[in-house]
């Protein structure tokens, strides 16, 4: 019997927010809780206020088909009441889970997964669908600009949803059409190692459904990689693969039922990109509004699933000119004459890297300032000696606290080690936001890009930067 009364736990979260909206579109009754209701991502919501509590409390479930958790409330079940007692009553799934068995129950299931630039190529996509008049319902972890929000309720069967790898959550989905953009070990404080993470995605593609398509980067040894390993199921299941590959970058033996589209791009000028395409799916050329050559890829990766799911090739390859991009992707919050200021969602030393590279790129002439919040103990644990060859690109790289998370109470990592491995003479560490602002602030930002990196209080520190800088203009 379908549920009718579902209870979000952990409803202002990214993409659980936008969960939320598509149930109610779907006509569930919804309610939820969260320690911060006034989350971005809960300011169009259409979940009546008097459904949204700030608080754990039992009551909240009583009545209720359906609790629908985050992962991390799951985890911490025997520390929250309303939880515990969901999972007793056997009620208690994850929204993941929710999202799987009930919202896209019919639906043609298309997933972006990977272990970077899922939220962009998400939105990408959907940008690319919405324009093409296909009317998909929508699920990305970003307020996508051109909509205003995460989510987007379409009367069509397309059921696009950001495939997320973190506690496995994408298994719930066991997609029509995915989207594979690179495999690079992450998320520690749940993997134990490369091993179990690369074992996860391998158990990802076992899920996909019989006669499914996978848009596959051709490029990242970690895609080739666990696509080689599943080659046998992939065939006993028809899964055709796309293969998706750089133009003189690297080729691939095609096999059975897989195919190329290949790709290149070269920089119009800042903040533009211009990309050709050739395969299969035709040969086009459009420009991207977005800076770097990844993005140019994932707009590329984009267009191959966007064209397997019926669109014209030409048409959604147009709509890249005018997509306005992802809050939190390199978004620029502030210019004038002399600085840029860009706010980043970038919280692996890959991402880092590969946002700096692409700034320089684009700002030859100016000098880069980095500043990095560290995101969670496990993260820097493992990966924080990565940073010193990420932020070769960058002039200055000032680290501030690292964002806990989840792992409150744990050690902090020490930060100094990094900045003595950079060098004193281009990193430093401050462990409030009011002396990085401060500092920024004293600098000659004169021809200058400042990105601020980071998913947990950035944005805020970005927010005490700018002011700082009007202060003392």
């Amino acid at each position: 019997m379908r549920a009718k009364h579902v209870h979000f736990v952990g409803i202002g979260g990214a993409a659980a927010s936008a969960a939320a909206e598509i149930a109610i579109a779907q006509g569930f009754k919804v309610s939820g809780c969260d320690a911060d209701i006034r989350s971005s991502y809960l300011r169009n919501s259409s979940v009546p206020s008097d459904h949204l509590f700030n608080r754990h409390d039992v009551a909240h479930i009583d009545g209720v088909d359906v609790v629908a958790a985050s992962p991390a409330a799951i985890e911490r079940r025997s520390q929250i009441d309303e939880v515990q007692a969901a999972n007793a009553a056997g009620l208690l799934m994850s929204w993941q889970e929710f999202v799987g068995t009930h919202l896209m129950d019919g639906s043609t299931r298309v997933c972006v997964a990977g272990t970077h630039g899922k939220t962009t190529t998400s939105s990408m996509l959907g940008h690319m669908l919405v324009q093409s008049g296909m009317e998909p319902t929508i699920i990305v972890g970003g307020i996508v600009k051109d909509w205003g929000r995460n989510s987007v309720v379409g009367s069509s069967n397309i059921f696009l949803i950001e495939a997320d790898e973190y506690n496995n959550s994408y298994l719930h989905y066991k997609p029509n059409l995915s989207i594979l953009n690179n495999v690079e070990y992450e998320h520690p404080e749940y993997f134990p190692d490369d091993a179990s993470y690369f074992q996860s995605f391998r158990d990802y593609l076992g899920s996909l459904q019989f006669g499914a398509t996978l848009i596959a980067n051709g490029d990242d040894p970690g895609v080739r990689k666990v696509v080689d390993q599943c080659t046998e199921q992939l065939d006993a299941n028809e899964v055709r693969v796309v293969w998706v590959l750089r133009e003189g970058y690297s080729s691939i033996a095609t096999l059975g039922n897989s195919s190329t589209v290949k790709w290149s791009a070269r920089n119009l000028r800042e903040g533009r990109m211009a990309v050709s395409v050739s395969g299969h799916i035709g040969h086009s050329s459009f420009e991207v509004n977005m800076i770097g050559e990844h993005n140019a890829q994932n707009a590329v990766m984009a267009l191959c699933a966007a064209v397997s799911l019926g669109a014209s090739s030409n048409t959604a390859a147009s709509t890249m000119s005018n997509f306005a991009g992802v809050e939190r992707r390199l978004e620029e919050i502030f210019a004038d004459e002399n600085v840029c200021i860009f706010d980043d969602y970038g919280h692996h030393p890959t991402e880092v890297e590969t946002t700096l590279n692409s700034l320089r790129t684009a700002y030859p002439k100016h000098s880069i300032v980095a500043v990095i919040e560290p995101h969670m103990v496990s993260r820097m644990n493992q990966f924080g000696g990565k940073y010193v060859m990420a932020t070769k690109s960058a002039d200055k790289v000032i680290f501030t606290k690292t964002f806990m998370g989840r792992e409150a109470g744990k050690q902090i990592p020490n930060i100094l080690s990094i900045v003595d491995q950079i060098g004193k003479d281009k990193a430093s560490y401050f462990d409030d936001f009011d002396t990085v602002a401060n500092r920024i602030a004293s600098l000659d930002l004169c021809q200058s890009v400042v990105v601020v990196f980071g998913a947990g209080n950035s944005p805020e520190l970005t927010q005490k930067i700018i002011e700082t800088r009007s202060i003392n203009a």
